[in-house]
């Protein structure tokens, strides 16, 4: 056997075949999977097609049955219905002539549905049926026959077994498909007991066109050979969507019948064989208001093909590819083999020291290689130079350990780094190095430094080390390897000092931590909301839980505006109070200080229920009325004083129960702030005086003390929208719902929601120019930022409605953008804005 050392090497042509081969047969497999996998996607998503098609037939039929029923129902509720149960099957015609007459307006306007309504006695004489005039004899319901085929199976269903079932049990029932003597083909009936004084005196019948079934069925139905049937308790046919003619009272497949007499079938979709012999995947449901079954297939050939498409195009396509992939490797390999034995020739040559010769290279990257083994010594120094620049300009120490001398050598900034002069003399002995490394870290970085010895492999590692002059704590990180060196045992690496970088970490992750803490807690805080509000009726509860929700969204904006390091109490006071502050009904004075961010929310939702109070109770809730908000904060550790009076408004008495808001309060400010708050229901008006620990004051705001009179609220103005057609843009779908809802309200036409720019864009192309837009800036992974730009070209004016406190820089010179509304959306701010940016759209 050859020794694979002496073996010679392989062509450099047959190595790029082999690269070829390797690199492109990977992308035809994978061409070919996906095109598979979206085959089978497609295959599956038809199938999925087939459930919702059977589902909505299902409905369908149900609904007709229903409505029948109650057409049934109504009719048995006629007067001359009696008269007509009374006369009998022998009786004057002129006694049955009114009850004829109703009857067959009910089939006029149902005719493409009930052929006729029938009129039974106890007996099963036929009084009326629609089909025939008033003194026609009519036969009775022994003349009524069942379905040659189900016959066979089931010979004691005849129609006099189910007529008197019927009686009996004194129940509207649908029938199963039967043969009418008068009206000469099948039908289906429903049926109706009528009782007097406790007895039946009589059967009101509606009997059904299968054709009509089956019209109904055809118009649900829009892919070429698919077919569906409707199949009764007994397992016959009683409307198809195709050659109804044919099969109607004719017997189901096995399988069809089996699912009818209740059997499960456990898969759905599932292979079968409709009745006329075409192989097809099938979904079976019951119907809910009658004991029938849909039977819905697609044709097997139809759903298959896209895989079998795709496996002969592709299978054919990929081979073909990876042939010409080889023959061009072979050609474009023999020409690089032929430059590659130059270059050989012309290595062997420098090593000698013999000058080069003079060749045209035809490929650019062996003449750069030529060139550079004319410059190999001069490249050399250069890149030695470039290194030790290199070291110099990064902060990056290398370092070289002879181990059988314990002598360590360095170039660059490792003095520097562990506390040493910079110009200080080496070599150093190793256990001076050791001694400035953590002993907590000492172990296992011996450890790494072992296994690379002897190993043979590269060692990677952070530490500790405790500098020289200070003693400070810095993080290093070195990455090295031993090598051998004419019999010596060498460590050689590179270190760099991490310290920023592992504090800005832990920094990260301890943000992160807080981040992830702050919204559990506020979506807590919503959860509690949302659970403990109460109120009288859906609007009160969705307005209760809607401003409790904006307060925790207001004391959130000023938090994120600050940098989560707390809120000036004047700025929660004015996020609470601005409408009033502007009106003139509300007053705020304090001097400036900032409460901790644990504080900020608390206070907010404790603000914004007293002014809730008031606006529904209390001062504000009349125009004349008016709060006024004071706080002081004495020196030393006096706490935090609050006081809230209103005046002018309804007199008030102390109420007999506590309500949800006054609960919230004194468990806010008590259990949560660990202060007090006292109410005092004076005639003239609420008086809340709240006390807080110091502790949740971080400092003063200013110099100057606060007054708020007269603070800017927002512009409250009335929107004419109606008419106004708006474009919709929203990834949530519950908010884009809510959205549209409020702008349907505002008497406006929203023209969505949609989820994505590109349905948008589809939309404006089908639709009537819009009038304006509402878009949200994020749309999942995406921004919709470019469907701004051209509403803006087009004129259209913008309306941003955002999670984010600040606009991200793109959008905040974005042309077109008349007005921004903050997450969570109050309809009426929305409207509002809507309203002024269609006018300045038109001003414009």
């Amino acid at each position: 056997m050859r020794d694979p050392k002496t073996r010679s090497p392989v062509r450099f042509s047959t190595h790029l075949v082999i690269l070829v081969i390797l690199s492109a047969l990977p992308f035809v497999v994978l061409s070919v999977g996906l095109s598979v996998h979206a085959a089978l996607e497609e295959r599956r998503q038809m199938l999925r097609d087939m459930e919702e098609a059977s589902r909505s037939l299902q409905i369908t039929i149900d609904r007709e049955l229903e409505m029948a029923e109650t057409i049934l129902m109504v009719t048995a509720l006629a007067d001359s219905l009696q008269e007509a149960i009374a006369a009998g099957s022998d009786g004057p015609p002129d006694r049955k002539a009114a009850f004829h007459k109703r009857a067959s307006q009910i089939v006029a306007g149902r005719q493409d549905m009930i052929l006729n309504v029938v009129l039974h006695d106890s007996q099963g004489r036929q009084i009326i049926n629609t089909l025939e005039p008033l003194d026609t004899l009519l036969p009775g319901i022994d003349s009524t026959r069942a379905p040659e085929a189900r016959m066979l199976l089931a010979p004691d269903l005849d129609a006099r077994t189910v007529f008197e079932s019927v009686v009996s049990q004194r129940q509207l029932f649908i029938t199963d498909g039967f043969f009418g003597p008068v009206a000469g083909q099948y039908l289906v009936g429903v049926l109706k007991p009528i009782e007097r004084d406790g007895e039946v005196v009589g059967v009101l019948s509606a009997n059904l066109r299968p054709s009509g079934l089956s019209a109904m069925l055809r118009e649900q139905m829009t892919e070429i050979g698919y077919v569906a049937s409707v199949v009764d308790r007994g397992g016959v046919i009683i409307a198809r969507s195709r050659d109804e003619d044919r099969f109607i009272g004719e017997l189901a497949t096995e399988e069809v019948r089996s699912f009818a007499r209740g059997a499960e079938l456990q898969q759905i979709p599932r292979r079968a064989t409709t009745a006329d012999g075409v192989e097809v995947y099938g979904t079976f449901r019951r119907l809910a208001q009658a004991p029938w079954s849909i039977a819905y297939g697609a044709p097997r050939e139809v759903v298959d093909a896209p895989i079998r498409q795709v496996v002969l195009t592709m299978g054919g396509a990929g081979s073909m590819a990876l042939a010409i992939f080889v023959a061009a490797s072979l050609s474009i390999g023999r020409r690089l083999a032929r430059e590659l034995d130059s270059l050989a020739g012309d290595a062997a040559r420098l090593g000698r020291g013999a000058p080069l010769p003079d060749r045209v290279d035809r490929v650019r990257e062996v003449a750069d290689v030529r060139a550079a083994l004319r410059s190999g010594v001069a490249a050399l120094a250069s890149a030695e130079e470039r290194m030790r620049l290199a070291v110099e300009g990064s902060g990056m120490a290398t370092w070289d350990i002879d181990m059988d001398r314990n002598e360590f050598t360095w170039a660059g900034h490792l003095p520097e780094m562990i506390g040493l002069p910079r110009d200080h003399p080496g070599p150093l002995p190793v256990d001076a190095l050791r001694d400035r490394i953590h002993p907590d870290d000492l172990p296992a970085l011996d450890a790494h430094v072992e296994a690379s010895r002897r190993e043979g492999t590269r060692f990677h590692m952070v530490y500790r080390i405790m500098r020289a002059d200070d003693g400070a704590l810095r993080w290093l990180e070195s990455v090295g390897a031993h090598i051998g060196d004419g019999g010596q045992s060498r460590m050689i690496g590179v270190t760099f000092d991490v310290t920023e970088r592992h504090r800005a970490e832990e920094q990260r992750k301890l943000l992160m931590r807080e981040v992830d803490h702050r919204a559990k807690n506020a979506l807590a805080v919503v959860q509690s909301i949302v659970r403990l509000t109460r109120a009288s009726d859906p609007a009160n509860y969705a307005a209760a839980v809607e401003g409790r929700v904006r307060a925790l969204a207001r004391a959130h904006d000023l938090l994120a505006r600050d940098r989560w390091a707390g809120a000036s109490l004047a700025d929660v006071a004015a996020q609470e109070l601005a409408a009033q502050i502007a009106s003139g009904q509300a007053t705020v004075l304090g001097p400036p200080l900032t409460l901790l961010p644990e504080a900020v929310q608390p206070v907010s939702m404790v603000l914004h229920e007293l002014a809730t109070n008031a606006a529904k109770y209390g001062a504000l809730s009349v125009p004349e009325g008016h709060v006024a908000l004071v706080w002081r904060l004495g020196a030393g550790d006096d706490p935090l004083r609050i006081e809230w009076t209103e005046r002018g408004g309804p007199a008030v008495a102390e109420p007999t129960s506590t309500g949800f808001g006054t609960r919230l309060i004194e468990v806010t400010v008590s259990t949560q702030l660990g202060g007090s708050v006292r109410f005092d229901w004076e005639g003239a008006g609420l008086s809340c005086a709240i006390s807080l620990p110091r502790q949740w004051v971080g400092g003063r705001a200013g110099d100057a003390a606060a007054a708020l009179e007269g603070a800017d609220a927002p512009e409250a103005e009335p929107a004419a929208l109606e008419g106004a057609r708006v474009l919709v843009v929203e990834d949530e779908g519950i908010v884009g719902a809510e959205l549209a809802m409020s702008l349907s309200r505002a008497k406006c036409q929203p023209i969505g929601p949609f989820a994505t720019v590109e349905a948008a864009e589809a939309a404006l192309v089908r639709e009537r120019p819009v009038d304006a837009a509402v878009l949200d800036i994020s749309l999942g992974r995406t921004d919709s930022l470019p469907l701004a730009r051209s509403l803006n070209a087009a004129g259209v004016p913008v309306v941003v409605v955002t999670g984010y406190s600040e606009l991200p820089a793109a959008w905040a010179d974005q042309e077109g953008v008349r007005a921004v509304v903050q997450k969570p959306i109050d309809p009426d701010e929305l409207v509002a804005a809507l309203g002024r940016a269609l006018r300045q759209g038109k001003a414009a």
